[in-house]
């Protein structure tokens, strides 16, 4: 085993994939120090900056002081804290849902939905450009995954036409492609769900706190909260915080609750955070502007990104750009050009193209200035130009 570990860490080094973890030494509103420079962050996903608001740490610091740091125990035994059932409660009210569950982790919260739903013989329908840890976790229970492409939504029929065989199907549909920042038509994918009598589970992680009126994420924007089946999430992106999140009716609630075995055993969510994110829930209601500015940002940066020829949509109601390039490592250089030149970006592999591809992922915040944005848009043509 050693040996094997050794020999794959020595290919990934050989083919830069190796990943170095380097301590960020300060964060403030749209900046960030990093590496020895400071840098114009795009990387940061909190992009409303709730760990930057007064009220979000007091509420933090008030639940320190009331219940300490951990919880202590697991939500089955003595773990379950006022804070936590109050954020339940909140999340739940935030998405029109009857109950909610808070877990530790979104790989969590997935693998508790298949072991709690679906037993081997049953299947998953997910989308194949992004089924990530869905993926994983149904291949851990013994659960079939086959693929349809949310951005054409005649892919889900002919998928679920093809599935007929399988005793139970579930439908999974992120609501935002975490790499392209495109937002998915849910609305259509919720009347395919319904029309062939299949719960559909959507995965708000990358749409609360920017997408509808109030930030509750797209089922809220696309009016089908109560169409859904289950709304799942992280509470580290729009929310700020950390961990995730699982809402729907009482009844499904309480099953996943007695079914997960995570759930039930592992310690639980700490309670400053349950009691901070709650928070946070009120501060993002009532923060449309920022929505607002960050829409704005996000068209004027792809509307400049098409007129150099790239590949990238319409679709700007999100807080992310996903730049694609068919060869990872161009993407790499462009990000440390970028970087050279005062920005901060991410890459991500991309699902879409192949597996040599990558996508060079913008994560926009309410605090960045118009400036910054055409500074980058000019940084980004010029390194882009000289590149490729």
């Amino acid at each position: 085993m050693r040996k094997r570990i050794r020999k794959e860490l020595a290919e990934l080094a050989e083919r830069s994939d190796l990943r170095e973890f380097h301590v960020r030494t300060s964060q403030k509103p749209a900046k960030i120090s990093i590496r020895g420079k400071n840098l114009i962050d795009f990387t940061n996903r909190d992009f409303l900056n709730l760990n930057h608001d007064k009220s979000f740490r007091r509420a933090f610091q008030k639940e320190v002081e009331l219940s300490g740091i951990g919880a202590g125990s697991s939500r089955g035994c003595s773990g379950t804290l006022s804070a936590h059932v109050a954020l339940e409660k909140r999340v739940a009210e935030f998405l029109g849902q009857e109950a909610s569950l808070i877990f530790s982790s979104l790989n969590q919260v997935e693998l508790s939905i298949i072991s709690s739903l679906l037993l081997e013989g049953d299947c998953i329908i997910v989308d194949e450009r992004v089924q990530g840890s869905v993926g994983d976790a149904a291949y851990l229970m013994n659960v079939d995954a086959v693929h349809y492409d949310s951005a054409d939504p005649d892919t889900l029929i002919k998928t679920i036409e093809s599935t007929g065989m399988y005793n139970k199907r579930l439908i999974f549909c992120h609501a935002v492609n975490p790499a392209t920042g495109d937002v998915v038509d849910v609305r259509s994918i919720a009347e395919i769900s319904f029309r062939y009598s299949i719960p559909l589970i959507v995965d708000e992680s990358y749409s609360i706190g920017i997408l509808g009126l109030r930030g509750a994420g797209a089922c809220e924007r696309f009016n089908i909260s109560d169409e859904v089946f289950c709304i799942y999430g992280s509470l580290g992106t729009g929310l700020g915080g950390y961990g995730a999140f699982a809402a729907g009716s009482t009844q499904l609630v309480t099953y996943i609750a007695n079914r997960s075995y995570t759930f039930l055993n592992e310690t639980a969510f700490p309670p400053p955070l349950a009691a901070a994110i709650a928070k946070g829930i009120d501060v993002i209601e009532l923060e449309p502007a920022k929505r607002e500015r960050i829409h704005e940002y996000n068209k004027i940066i792809r509307n400049a990104l098409q007129k150099l020829g790239l590949r990238v949509s319409d679709s700007f109601e999100s807080a992310m750009v996903g730049i694609p390039f068919s060869d990872r490592g161009i993407a790499e250089d462009v990000a440390e050009g970028l970087f050279q030149k005062g920005f901060l970006v991410e890459v991500v592999p991309s699902r879409e193209i192949l597996a040599s591809s990558g996508v060079l992922r913008l994560i926009l915040n309410s605090a960045h200035k118009m400036k910054q944005i055409d500074d980058f848009i000019a940084t980004f043509a010029d390194i882009y130009n000289r590149t490729v």
